[in-house]
């Protein structure tokens, strides 16, 4: 079609507030894709009248009208967006029917309101796009391309995807690696020769949505610190494009009943922003043991988007619960599993029952992981004592989980100069009642959160 056939018009966008920051980035894919986009906050100036100028807007000069969803707008009672609604399906009536023109979009897995729209139609008959879950990337591209050639514009020229990852994720388990390769987009498996491992490249979000972190992940063959030094040495090796690491998956979390702000309860996550305490790296003097050195620091830049992500909690946004749901929805097994299987016990020898406190002091939310700041100690002991549990806990301020890998992630790491953290997700106690009930939750919430920080991360150049 030639510039002088195009049509005219731009793409009005239907949401509420509470989605503004996913339909900021649903704003920017579609401009970035050269699609005019009206939008309240930009296109109302002081003194205009809003109802005229929306139904101008949607009636007069939209070629497309796309209605954001979430489980927060539609659980809204009073919403502008539902007169935006009205007036929209007001004007499809009046349009062919084999003519699209509005276009759901969901952010998580809510159900689309049922509404009427004519001819025996509702909006749930409408076919939607999904902006969450694996395939969310994928989505926003066939939604922009499915834009363009109803406006009569000429498809976007997308951009190679990155070839060379700037970040490696590396696991220990197969049921972390399960869960971190769900929440990867466009994964496909790679060999490099002269190194053993498996790796899955794809890519994630990053703060651009036009420009997604390039990944490779991968299992270690065995659990460990030694195999945890010896796989990250080899990604790193064997993609000298890797700038930061990050280990994901499970952990045993020291609970803290008595300082409830600290306790730490399972399917929470645990994320090593102080650093990793080497527990079982000392010295042995007379009047006790004594830490051999300072660990090395985590990364810098995934510690200042951690923080940015805490101050996103603070308004309530939390996006790695939607990458959670979006996962769970689609990987049977991985369910939170019910509360009352999330049982603290005074000690190894009893079957007596410690109660959590309350939640409103804990700072959790039921059904919902909390995400705790803290250290992580590392050894090379699978623990099944509460007794050596708090052993260690003691050892270090702010002990707040304890596993098997963190240490030679950050030592090879810091040793070949890329930056690292590690992210887990508590599966049990660490005591001698330590089951598997927990173990995939924790690992896909572990997962999640990973996924929500790298999305905070701006584009990162590969090394």
């Amino acid at each position: 079609m030639g510039e002088s056939q195009q049509k005219s018009g731009q793409v009005f966008l239907s949401y509420a507030s509470d989605d503004a920051r996913s339909v900021d980035q649903l704003q920017e894919i579609l401009e970035s894709a050269g699609v005019r986009v009206w939008r309240d906050i930009a296109d109302l100036w002081p003194g205009e009248d809003w109802r005229i100028r929306i139904r101008k807007a949607i009636t007069s000069d939209a070629l497309v009208f796309i209605a954001c969803f979430s489980s927060r707008s539609v659980a809204r009672v009073k919403s502008y967006q539902n007169e935006e609604l009205t007036l929209a399906i007001d004007e499809l009536r009046l349009r062919p029917v084999d003519e699209p023109w509005l276009i759901p979009v969901r952010f998580d897995d809510c159900a689309i309101p049922d509404r009427e729209i004519g001819g025996g139609r509702s909006l749930r008959t409408l076919h939607r796009v999904d902006l969450f879950g694996p395939r969310a990337a994928a989505n926003a591209d066939r939604l922009a391309a499915t834009v363009l050639r109803i406006l009569g514009l000429p498809a976007a020229r997308q951009a190679p995807a990155p070839q060379a990852p700037a970040f490696g994720i590396i696991t220990a388990l197969p049921e972390e690696f399960v869960a971190m390769r769900a929440l990867i987009d466009n994964p496909q498996r790679r060999n490099v020769a002269g190194d053993r491992a498996d790796y899955v490249l794809g890519t994630m979000p990053s703060q651009d949505p036009r420009q997604p972190h390039a990944v490779a992940l991968t299992l270690l063959g065995e659990t460990g610190n030694d195999a945890a030094s010896s796989g990250c040495a080899n990604l790193i090796r064997s993609f000298s494009s890797v700038r930061c690491v990050l280990m994901t998956g499970i952990a045993a979390g020291v609970p803290n009943p008595a300082h409830p702000g600290r306790h730490v309860r399972l399917g929470d996550v645990v994320v090593a922003r102080w650093g990793i305490a080497e527990y079982d790296s000392v010295t042995d003097r007379p009047g006790g043991p004594v830490r051999r050195r300072t660990f090395p620091p985590a990364s810098p830049l995934l510690e200042r988007r951690a923080r940015m992500l805490e101050v996103a909690e603070l308004t309530g946004q939390r996006p790695w619960e939607d990458w959670l749901d979006a996962a769970t929805s689609h990987l049977p097994g991985f369910e939170r599993p019910p509360e009352n299987t999330d049982v603290l016990y005074a000690g190894d020898e009893t079957d007596d029952r410690v109660p959590h406190p309350e939640v409103a002091l804990s700072g959790h939310r039921p059904g919902r992981p909390k995400v705790h700041s803290g250290v992580i100690a590392s050894g090379d002991r699978s623990l099944r004592s509460a007794r050596k549990r708090d052993e260690i806990a003691a050892t270090a301020p702010d002990v707040l989980a304890i596993e098997m890998e963190g240490k030679g992630i950050g030592n090879t790491g810091f040793s070949e100069g890329v930056e690292w953290l590690v992210v887990r997700g508590v599966s049990d106690y660490g005591d001698q009642h330590v089951n598997r009930v927990w173990r995939n939750y924790a690992a896909l919430a572990a997962a999640a959160y990973t996924r929500a920080l790298l999305a905070e991360c701006p584009p990162v150049s590969p090394g």
